[in-house]
């Protein structure tokens, strides 16, 4: 499961170890962690594979470093998002450049900031981390998922001539989608808190 990929940040930062399979790809194709791993080595991690399993140690603790983490690809948002979870917890100051802009790592930067994360610049291309020592309790309402919202939009569009009206979405993550649709003759009506979005055709 690609997902577990995520649990060697905050395993490495809590227990300065971590086992976990390498993921395969998806329908799109490879999906690549050299970012993930060149992060972790970056603080500290000495990384290692056996077996099909990633092996993570850092037995003499992580220690904030400033890490580029640009690839052939671009960015990368778990990429980013395991490093940010390892350096909340990690010594000194964690400067991640050319990091994921998206808002799912906005989020995950808010959630770890209300448990007592100092971070910094999360949405631009530079964070900034500074460690400490642990982190408490909390309580965070995740996102509502943008692409499957985007696409919940399209696929109503296409098919519903009477429309198709999602709740609990975020318009300021969905300007995309509207003006695509927009320009293609639907109309995209929002309501006035930019919650619930109402698509139909354009007779």
């Amino acid at each position: 499961m690609r997902a577990s990929i995520c649990v060697m940040g905050p395993l490495v930062a809590r227990l300065g170890r971590a086992s976990v399979s390498i993921p395969g790809g998806c329908v799109i194709g490879d999906r690549p962690i050299d970012l993930h791993l060149k992060g972790l080595q970056a603080i500290g991690a000495n990384i290692d594979t056996e077996g099909g399993n990633i092996l993570i140690e850092a037995k003499e603790g992580l220690k904030g470093q400033e890490v580029d983490l640009s690839g052939k690809h671009g960015p990368t948002v778990l990429g980013t998002d395991n490093l940010l979870m390892a350096a909340v917890l990690t010594e000194g100051i964690t400067v991640i450049e050319s990091a994921a802009c998206e808002p799912e790592v906005v989020d995950l930067a808010n959630f770890l900031i209300s448990m007592g994360a100092k971070i910094e610049g999360a949405g631009t291309r530079r964070i900034t981390i500074q460690g400490v020592t642990s982190l408490g309790g909390t309580h965070h309402t995740v996102i509502p998922d943008r692409i499957e919202a985007g696409t919940f939009m399209v696929a109503g569009a296409m098919a519903s001539q009477s429309g198709i009206t999602l709740n609990r979405i975020r318009q300021d993550q969905l300007t995309g989608a509207t003006e695509k649709l927009t320009e293609a003759g639907h109309l995209v009506n929002f309501n006035k808190t930019g919650d619930s979005v109402t698509v139909k055709i354009k007779f």
